[in-house]
């Protein structure tokens, strides 16, 4: 462990915190080649072990691409990976699903305006026919399959996203439906209404009717919080004995 101005960081941290700086400086971008692992050793003042399992921790998190024989790259897209850190601390710390719901609310606000915005013709018309495809088999419930269900609504949800055009919100908002897969319930009542409110509203760029239909559609599954929270902590704990 070592002693930076009071704090004490391991040397593994600190070539970690190197490389941070180096992203934020702009002395590293997106493709860029790092330093060797001789440099970074003599950078950070720790040994080329130390440098050897910092790489490894980027690497599994997604921010870097150790390719043998050429180097290790700034990975050039965005990785779900990158967002693991968060999601052991969401599995570890008690956070309340009152927060959680909240910041689901915030995202989901963002995606929608963008998909107002930037989202095509075409692309509006693959979320209703996706949403079209959901609705049939929310129609025929129970004689239809919950499964099934499920895997539309996801698909929905994460198809607003992709069609933001924003690549950075669309992976933080994969991780937040990540969170919330657990507890969906396509059957709940109003779900189906409220999609078919909200692709109305995308076709006639109404992006107030649009929000609407996500405020109410929030509504649907927030006021059985208490229930959600007592499901997906029970999940989650099996997702972190697995992982």
């Amino acid at each position: 462990m070592l002693d930076m101005g009071g704090v004490r960081i391991s040397a593994v941290d600190l070539v970690i915190a190197q490389v941070k700086d180096m992203l934020i400086g702009g002395q590293l971008k997106a493709g860029d080649m790092l330093p060797t692992e001789n440099s970074l050793a003599q950078m950070c003042r720790v040994s080329r072990g130390s440098v050897r399992e910092a790489m490894k921790i980027l690497n599994a998190y997604g921010i870097i691409d150790i390719r043998r024989g050429e180097g290790t790259f700034v990975c050039e897209k965005p990785s779900k990976f990158m967002f693991n850190p968060l999601l052991f601390q969401i599995l570890v710390k008690d956070y309340d699903m009152a927060s959680l719901v909240e910041i689901r609310q915030i995202i989901e606000t963002g995606v929608m305006q963008l998909v107002i915005h930037y989202a095509t013709d075409q692309e509006i018309q693959e979320l209703e026919r996706v949403n079209q495809e959901f609705t049939r088999e929310t129609e025929a419930y129970p004689n239809s399959s919950l499964e099934r269900m499920r895997e539309l609504d996801i698909r929905f949800h994460r198809m607003t996203g992709e069609y933001s055009h924003n690549s950075l919100l669309c992976e933080i908002y994969s991780f937040i439906i990540d969170l919330f897969e657990p507890s969906i319930d396509p059957t709940r009542p109003g779900v189906a209404d409220n999609h078919r409110g909200m692709v109305a509203a995308l076709k006639r760029r109404d992006e107030q009717g649009a929000l609407e239909y996500l405020k109410k559609h929030t509504r649907t599954w927030s006021v059985h919080q208490n229930h959600e929270e007592r499901e997906i902590t029970g999940l989650w704990a099996g997702k972190e004995k697995a992982l």
